[in-house]
């Protein structure tokens, strides 16, 4: 079976489990049809299915794509994580038979029986309840991201080609490789000869790999939108830092803080959203503050930053929480907010990573204490999540 992004499978209960069954019911029940037509019908083409490059390359794998699609939906083990190319191919299924269905009543093949509309009586069950009989739904819940789909996996092979070091730090993958296939034929091309020097030449400094970091922390969070929809400023702060702090330590030897009093907050110390430094033999070597706080508070927020980042800090990092605007939006508030910042921490650049599809912004300032520059690392946790549901209809139509 595959995860549905309706359950918290890291607190699994048995009404997620019933929810998770019944939705992969649905689906082996689609595929299973598929199958019965791809035996019967020797004439039936795949076309639609798999992109035209790897169908006309790898027929037969193809094929067997679609029994071992079966195969997963139908076990009894969930899967934390398929490879996109059964992605690509789910989502293709569902919108094949939304094309061979009479009417949206023969979309969901099964009924909810009774015990689990009994155990979904309630305010948030009712949503689930709504969502897992709204074929619609299926195309969201069903996928963690769309990584898989041609835009967006074109936009990432290109940021790959751009900066691999870049790449890493956003997607968190080692290579490429499980969407090769999947790829458009000259980006293939290009990834396939650009993968080996990369490999060689990609050198990561640590405030990067801090940044890697969080930023993974954060799109695994992006995934279970519906766990944080409720949670304020603190309780995101915890979570944050649960998350990322035995990361950072096992891998870095950092130390990861919350709470941590310093800096100035009008006339007394204040408290740092999270701070990160090592310690070794007595030494302490400061590396970045974080400042988490609503996006509509940016002011504040890169204000309150600045109060804490002595001459000893390597970098700052904005987190800013996004609940009311698209993520274009936020980032184009964030950089608009940035250049309204004067006096001695007024950023001397602002540089937007990613400018098409914005991953983060990077500000620079002089510390005015030594005169060298700094930089601040702005990232947006986007909980808002209409824009997600906008691209996959998008990409349905197309």
């Amino acid at each position: 079976m595959i995860q549905i992004d309706l359950v918290d499978y890291d607190k699994l209960t048995s009404v997620g489990m019933q929810v998770t069954q019944y939705v992969n019911s649905n689906l082996r029940d689609i595929i299973r049809v598929l199958i019965d037509i791809l035996e019967t019908d020797p004439g039936f083409e795949l076309d639609g299915f798999f992109p035209r490059d790897y169908l006309e390359r790898k027929p037969q794998e193809c094929r067997n794509t679609i029994y071992e699609l079966y195969e997963l939906i139908c076990s009894k083990r969930i899967r934390d994580y398929i490879k996109p190319k059964y992605e690509y191919l789910l989502y293709a299924i569902l919108g094949w038979w939304e094309d061979c269905a009479d009417s949206e009543e023969d979309l969901i093949i099964n009924s909810v029986d009774d015990s689990l509309k009994c155990a979904l009586d309630n305010e948030d069950g009712c949503s689930i309840l709504r969502q897992i009989q709204d074929y619609d739904e299926y195309y969201y819940f069903c996928f963690q991201d769309y990584d898989f789909l041609p835009t967006q996996l074109s936009g990432m092979v290109m940021l790959y080609l751009q900066s691999p070091k870049l790449f890493e730090m956003f997607f968190q993958y080692n290579n490429l490789d499980d969407y090769i296939d999947l790829m458009e034929c000259d980006l293939r091309e290009r990834y396939l000869e650009n993968r080996c020097i990369s490999k060689n030449t990609n050198h990561t400094s640590l405030s990067e790999n801090i940044i890697m970091e969080l930023m993974s922390v954060i799109r695994r969070f992006q995934k279970r939108i519906v766990d944080f929809e409720k949670r304020d400023e603190v309780q995101i702060t915890a979570d944050l830092h649960d998350a990322v702090e035995g990361t950072l330590n096992s891998k870095y030897g950092l130390i990861v803080a919350r709470e941590f009093t310093m800096g100035r907050a009008i006339k007394k110390l204040g408290e740092t959203d999270l701070y990160i430094y090592k310690e070794q033999d007595g030494i302490v070597t400061d590396y970045a503050v974080l400042e988490n706080k609503y996006i509509e508070n940016f002011t504040d927020q890169y204000n309150q930053l600045m109060g804490y980042l002595n001459p000893s800090f390597k970098f700052g990092i904005t987190l800013s929480l996004n609940r009311k605007m698209s993520l274009k939006q936020g980032f184009d508030e964030i950089e608009n907010k940035l250049k309204e910042i004067d006096g001695s921490f007024a950023p001397i650049s602002i540089k937007r990573i990613d400018e098409k599809n914005t991953l983060m912004i990077v500000s620079e300032h002089i510390v005015p204490e030594s005169g060298n520059k700094m930089k601040v690392y702005h990232l947006i946790f986007q909980l808002n999540d209409k824009e997600r549901k906008a691209a996959a209809t998008l990409a349905r139509k197309k």
